[in-house]
């Protein structure tokens, strides 16, 4: 068994925990001062206070929790490790651009497509994040709220799982040909279905 190292950047962080003995994945624990709410298609960047060490040859695949996402509507956006400094300055871009005004219809609009694809107002999220093994950091996430009502996070909410991956390096060769297989260039997202 392995070790990952995480140090406490602030005293009221929690390490991640392995909420069963047969869990891949480990819990990470938002470290709040207090509540903070997320309105309904709002982004809100969600700190864990630590940082972390793994062995050489192996990397943190970083995501969201299925009960935010599946059942509170809640999804991480790219679950790459963000600083606090640059969730600031996203913050700051987020209310600066009138523009946004076009991304936030074109998001509404989608949102009630894919509202009416699903029971019960559940969305999923299907975005991963690499945390590269020499970042030494604060992680952080970006949820972003997809449902109609506000939801708040708590500080110590569950709001991410972190699945330590062996690292696996290829080597990259061009060519002009690929071998043919079955499936070909036909399809790409949800081509076999939901």
């Amino acid at each position: 068994m392995g070790v990952m190292k995480v140090k406490k950047l602030r005293p009221n962080a929690r390490l991640p925990e392995y909420m069963t003995e047969d869990a891949a994945g480990m819990d990470f624990f938002a470290c709040l001062d207090y509540s903070v709410a997320i309105l309904p298609h709002q982004f809100r960047m969600i700190s864990f206070g630590i940082a972390y060490e793994l062995p050489m040859g192996y990397w943190l695949d970083l995501r969201g929790r299925s009960s935010l996402e599946g059942v509170k509507n809640i999804m991480c956006v790219d679950d790459t490790a963000i600083h606090p400094e640059l969730a600031k300055t996203f913050e700051e871009l987020v209310k600066a651009y009138d523009s946004l005004q076009k991304v936030y219809e074109e998001l509404q609009k989608r949102h009630d497509e894919m509202l009416k694809k699903f029971e019960n107002n559940r969305l999923f999220c299907a975005h991963e994040g690499v945390i590269e093994p020499g970042y030494r950091g604060e992680l952080s996430i970006l949820l972003y709220n997809a449902g109609r009502f506000p939801y708040t996070i708590n500080p110590g909410d569950r709001v991410a799982q972190g699945i330590i991956q062996e690292r696996h390096r290829f080597e990259i060769e061009e060519t002009d040909e690929l071998s043919l297989s079955a499936r070909g260039e036909t399809g790409g997202f949800g081509s076999t279905g939901v």
